[in-house]
Formats: C-alpha cells, sequence, structure tokens
C-alpha cells in the first residue's frame, strides 16, 4: 500500500494530521515523502469535494411555468435569484479552502526541504568528524611508524660498528697468530740447526778418538 493510499485510510479512521505523520514515521517513511503524499491528499480531496457540488435541479413544468410568469412580470425574478445565490456561495468558499491547501502544501514542502537541508548538513558533519578522526588516527600511526624506523635505524647502525670492530679484532688476531707462528718455525729450524751441529760435532770427536 502506498504512502497516499494509507493517508486516506488513517484519514478516514479520524485520525488527525499529527498522528498520522507519526504514524509514517514511525513505519520508516521520509519526511519528504510523507509531506509529498500528504499534499496530494489535501489536493484529491478539495477536487472530490469540488466535483460533489450538487447540479442545479432541472426545471420542472411548474417552475417552467414560473419562469415564464417571471418573464411577463420581471420583479418576480428575485426568488430563483436567492435560491442559486448558496450554492453559488458554496462553491466560492470551497475554492478558498482549495486555495488554503495549496498554501498548506507548499509550505509543508518548504519545510520538508528546510528539515532535508538540516539533516544533510547533519549527516554530512557527521562523515567529516568520522574523516577526521580517521586521518588523526593514521598520522599518529605514521609518527610512531617513523619513531620506530629511525630506532631500528640506530640499532642497525650499532651492529654494524659492533661487526666492524669485530671483524677488525678477528683479522689482527689472526695476523698476530700467522707471525707467531712463523717465529715459531724459525726457532724450530734454528733449533734443529744448533742440533745437527752439535751431534755432527760430537761424531767426530768419536771418529777422531778412534
Amino acid at each position: 500500500m502506498g504512502i497516499l493510499e494509507e493517508i486516506q485510510r488513517m484519514q478516514q479512521s479520524g485520525l488527525s494530521e499529527e498522528e498520522i505523520i507519526s504514524k509514517l514515521q514511525e513505519q520508516g517513511n521520509p519526511y519528504r515523502d510523507i509531506s509529498e503524499a500528504m499534499a496530494q491528499s489535501k489536493i484529491k480531496q478539495a477536487v472530490e469535494d469540488r466535483s460533489s457540488i450538487p447540479e442545479p435541479p432541472t426545471p420542472s413544468d411548474s417552475q417552467t411555468q414560473g419562469m415564464q410568469q417571471s418573464i411577463i412580470q420581471p420583479p418576480q425574478q428575485e426568488a430563483p435569484q436567492q435560491e442559486y445565490f448558496p450554492e453559488q456561495q458554496e462553491f466560492q468558499n470551497q475554492g478558498a479552502e482549495y486555495v488554503q491547501q495549496g498554501y498548506d502544501s507548499g509550505q509543508s514542502s518548504s519545510l520538508s526541504s528546510d528539515t532535508i537541508m538540516e539533516i544533510s548538513e547533519q549527516i554530512v558533519s557527521e562523515k567529516m568528524t568520522d574523516i577526521r578522526k580517521k586521518m588523526e588516527k593514521i598520522s599518529i600511526f605514521k609518527t610512531e611508524l617513523e619513531t620506530k624506523t629511525e630506532s631500528i635505524e640506530e640499532r642497525l647502525k650499532r651492529i654494524e660498528k659492533i661487526i666492524d670492530t669485530l671483524q677488525t679484532s678477528v683479522l689482527r688476531k689472526v695476523g698476530d697468530y700467522v707471525t707467531n707462528v712463523e717465529d715459531l718455525k724459525h726457532e724450530m729450524i734454528e733449533t734443529q740447526k744448533t742440533f745437527a751441529k752439535v751431534l755432527g760435532s760430537k761424531h767426530h770427536e768419536k771418529e777422531h778418538k778412534k
């Protein structure tokens, strides 16, 4: 069931305009659609009321004779004019009511536009607030990441220095070890030569004694 049919059903139930708007909003209908449907309902009701104006009665034989007499006697024309005057007055009243209803519907549409603008501004404001919060979080995360990155870089530099120091120390110790080995080798060679000389001289002495 559309909003317009729902409004007509509630109006037939005797609900006021405020109650109808409240119930339709509880059903989840937008205020703009409700306002437009209310305006359409008022216009439709005004048109139906206008179409229900009674048609002037068809002149009967007696009325025809009276009209003929009125033609002959002009002063008697006041009676028919007085009988038709209330109908004309009723039509004017209904026309004024239709104009007033049109004004009310226009005012409702204006209020609806203002309400929509307020809601739109509120939604945009909320979205911008969320975006600002997210941007602040991103900025904080970026700052923390940069701080951690700088700390890691400093640690890496210290580790590189330690590795360079260890490498230099190891190379120095290896060099010292090689030097010591060469010295030890040279000493052993000299010792062997000395032993050979000593053994040679003793062997020569034994041969000489024989």
